[in-house]
């Protein structure tokens, strides 16, 4: 059994039993209160998760049950325990951290939006494309990000997708909807329409969103993995779309650089030896930063199940370990 192994044995292992012996069941007791709070959550809708019936779980919030409480508070500290390290977890996964990448795609979206251009942005999956584009429209009005998935196959469901984006309802046809889409658009000052995984698109779907930006003469920007230019010059179209392309950038893999600024901004300190080398490997493999931000958050859990806030460079070698990217 490797070290990670036997981390995570050990985390199974006090989850079993009471926890800490200074925490009381009212303790327990206060801590769940606040997470239904937190979540919104009924009783009911915990109580599956926690493993109690309804009924039990509200008579021992109330400290009125008279069965086995130990064993509901050592139920509901699990409970408790989990949904922190939940919270701590996501919260890694959604840290915006400005990396070189992400500085480098919005300048290209600001310049198809200023100059109501055609922005060409392809390259590896976890390159830092829809995290830098999502995060440009969210902090940018009449800018709207569509996605695309290859269950969209005909201009009804591109034009589906974009709507969707835009918050408008879809026509009864394509064409329809095409008009929808484009006076909604126009209607934005210097919009942008960002389409990301639009590789999954077809030579004419993309081109029925050329025609698109041409009628509400809007920025546009492309963005997806490397198959994406290709689609965009190979098809009989291939001179309407790429005549109207202003920028074009091929992103590879991760920089050396950007792994480890995120991995540092995420877990508060630049991570070393062997830890550092974790972090590389990862950012070097298919999903680049994306699995940086997942080793990142799974060293976190392994560190919180250890009793300690801080994640320690043996936390991010064991987490490579579990995930398998250990060599």
């Amino acid at each position: 059994m490797g070290s990670a192994e036997r981390k995570l044995a050990a985390m199974d292992a006090a989850a079993a039993t009471n926890g800490s012996a200074a925490a009381t069941d009212d303790d327990v007791r206060r801590e769940v209160r606040a997470l239904l709070e937190e979540r919104g959550l009924s009783i009911s809708a915990a109580a599956g998760s926690i493993g109690r019936s309804a009924a039990t779980l509200s008579l021992w919030l109330r400290g009125t049950y008279d069965g086995d409480s130990a064993a509901v508070a050592r139920l509901a500290r699990r409970w408790v325990r989990s949904e922190r390290e939940i919270d701590r977890a996501a919260v890694l996964a959604d840290v915006h951290v400005a990396l070189a990448v992400t500085e480098e795609v919005e300048a290209l979206a600001r310049h198809a939006r200023a100059a109501g251009d055609i922005a060409v942005i392809h390259g590896a999956a976890g390159a830092g494309k829809t995290w830098a584009l999502a995060r440009y429209c969210l902090d940018t009005s009449d800018c709207w990000l569509a996605t695309m998935s290859p269950a969209v196959t005909t201009p009804a469901g591109a034009l589906g997708r974009i709507a969707a984006a835009l918050g408008v309802a879809p026509g009864g046809s394509a064409a329809r909807t095409e008009a929808i889409v484009v006076e909604r658009l126009a209607r934005g000052r210097r919009p942008l329409l960002v389409v990301d995984e639009a590789h999954h698109l077809a030579a004419p779907l993309l081109d029925e969103i050329r025609c698109v930006h041409d009628a509400a003469r809007c920025g546009l920007v492309l963005a997806g993995n490397e198959p994406l230019w290709g689609r965009l010059t190979g098809g009989v179209r291939a001179a309407q779309i790429v005549s109207r392309v202003g920028v074009r950038r091929l992103l590879g893999a991760p920089s050396t650089a950007d792994a480890e600024d995120l991995a540092a901004a995420l877990l508060g300190s630049r991570p070393r030896g062997a830890g550092l080398r974790a972090v590389l490997d990862a950012a070097a493999r298919p999903g680049g930063l994306r699995s940086v931000r997942k080793l990142a958050a799974s060293a976190a859990v392994l560190a919180r199940g250890a009793g300690r806030d801080v994640v320690v460079d043996g936390d991010l070698a064991d987490a490579a370990e579990l995930a398998g990217l250990a060599e």
